[in-house]
């Protein structure tokens, strides 16, 4: 999967699990099973997580991102995530990891766990 579009469906795409008419704002809620969750005021989180360029951290550890397509970015840059968690991913080079890292101007703490090329070799 490739990079923007996997920030995107994770903080940008979908919407709260909450029954139709709900207003989220005042009484939201999640039923499954016998559990009762309250989300007090998530539709505004979910508004803000929806700006993706203003993230401060970017979680997608297993999220099948394998490289990065800079038009898909449209020129704009992560220029607050100060995070970023690519663990578990399919990425597959140095090379990859440095074009990803173009996008992020201000990281500084970057994981990579879980990646058989990141090997230092002699």
């Amino acid at each position: 999967m490739e990079l923007i579009a996997a920030i995107r469906a994770k903080y940008a795409g979908g919407g709260l699990d909450v029954p139709t008419g709900q207003n989220t704002s005042h009484q939201p809620y999640h039923r499954k099973s016998e559990l009762v969750w309250e989300f007090v005021q998530m539709d505004k989180v979910h508004d803000k997580q929806r700006d993706i360029y203003r993230l401060k951290c970017i979680v997608l550890a297993e999220a099948g991102v394998s490289h990065v397509c800079g038009e898909a970015a449209g020129g704009l840059e992560f220029g607050n995530c100060e995070e970023l968690d690519l663990s578990g991913n399919g990425i597959s080079s140095w090379e990859q990891v440095a074009s990803i890292l173009r996008l992020f101007p201000v990281v500084k703490t970057l994981r990579l766990r879980y990646f058989s090329f990141l090997s230092i070799g002699a």
